[in-house]
């Protein structure tokens, strides 16, 4: 459920930390692997809700690196089906990965996939468990809740084109095609999820 913002002026002397003043003192952060829940292998995570003193809005803040964590939206989603889980990538100290958090920040943990660009895995628009994922031109397809990976076509070899040109797409609505950009050479491929029916889309003529 999306509630739109009504962006209205409410303080003509907003405070440019939102009265965060706990929060901003901050001068570092424990050790990433020190926080790991060895029976759960989850991480913890801090969620941070606060009025934005400018407009009123409740803000719900569940990233605390602005230099290291981003997500691309666009038509890439970063929930899942249901909305209980999202991702975005990393880019930071403890190398390039996606990671998944709780919709309430209860929990956080490391995707075991390629790394951190949304070119490389987009979740099923009917699974909530499932995303499909791209590694040195393989496709893959993982379950998050078990760690199942899938491998469902060798689409660099079978197609003949370098693995580090193709970028995956996000799936089509009803999950039955995948779709595949060679970015520079503007070639474009489409798998059925299940890994057959390997084809190119003609863009010529």
């Amino acid at each position: 459920h999306l509630q739109h913002a009504h962006f209205v002026f409410s303080q003509t002397d907003p405070n440019h930390i939102h009265n965060l003043d706990e929060l901003a003192s901050r001068t570092g952060n424990a050790p990433l692997t020190t926080l790991k829940n060895p029976q759960t292998g989850l991480y913890p995570t801090e969620r941070t809700i606060f009025y934005d003193t400018i407009t009123d809005a409740e803000i719900w803040r569940v990233s605390h690196d602005a230099g290291n964590d981003a997500h691309d939206y666009y038509d890439v989603p970063a929930w899942n089906k249901n909305g209980s889980v999202f991702k975005y990538d990393r880019d930071g100290a403890v190398g390039s990965k996606t990671w998944l958090f709780a919709a309430d920040s209860s929990w956080g943990r490391p995707l075991d996939t390629a790394g951190g660009s949304f070119t490389n895995n987009q979740w099923s628009w009917t699974n909530n468990n499932l995303i499909y994922y791209l590694r040195s031109g393989q496709v893959y397809k993982i379950d998050w809740t078990t760690g199942t990976k899938t491998l469902l076509n060798n689409i660099a070899v079978n197609t003949g084109v370098s693995a580090g040109n193709f970028r995956i797409e996000p799936p089509h609505p009803a999950d039955d095609k995948l779709l595949f950009d060679t970015r520079a050479s503007g070639r474009f491929f489409v798998l059925n999820p299940d890994g057959t029916g390997l084809f190119e889309i003609p863009t010529d003529g």
